[in-house]
């Protein structure tokens, strides 16, 4: 993408360098701030980001009309680290969530089932992708995502602890 814009090919290998750097910087703030506040709150606020900045890099397009940015070095890079920032910041919040609910004692099998639902996902905004512009179904799958999650953090621990739960989400 980035060469096909002008960019030359070392800003795709600072990109990635940078996504790999900020997302241990954001996995360790995570961690931290999901100690102290609502982690289900905290991934609203996590995908909610996320949806904002690719908003802002996706291309525009009339169906889209996302206002983007011009693609340069610098706003490759701002790309990178913020995506990085967010990227993999979800994971502590996630797995905090699912022990403080579940418990550790079979967190390997809910560990799994939260990546398989990651797989179905990625396989269906795949599909959604092929049939409507990319960055629209990014940004819409991370702007619905940010809802449920808002919607979630309202839910008190002992309620997410009853098996029925989360019955009106299938």
């Amino acid at each position: 993408f980035l060469t096909d814009r002008g960019l030359p090919p070392g800003t795709g290998a600072v990109v990635l360098a940078l996504v790999g750097l900020f997302n241990i910087a954001g996995s360790y703030l995570a961690g931290l701030w999901g100690g102290r506040r609502s982690k289900p709150g905290l991934l609203v606020g996590l995908y909610l980001a996320r949806a904002v900045v690719i908003a802002a890099f996706v291309p525009a397009t009339p169906v889209v009309g996302f206002v983007n940015l011009p693609v340069t070095e610098g706003s490759a890079w701002a790309f990178g680290a913020a995506m990085g920032l967010l990227w993999l910041s979800t994971v502590p919040l996630t797995n905090g969530t699912v022990a403080s609910v579940f418990g550790v004692g079979d967190f390997a099998l809910l560990g799994g089932v939260v990546f398989l639902f990651h797989q179905v996902g990625a396989f269906l905004g795949g599909w959604w992708t092929h049939r409507a512009p990319a960055g629209g179904v990014t940004a819409a799958g991370m702007a619905v995502a940010g809802v449920g999650f808002g919607w979630m953090s309202t839910w008190g621990l002992e309620t997410l602890a009853d098996p029925t739960a989360t019955v009106p989400l299938v």
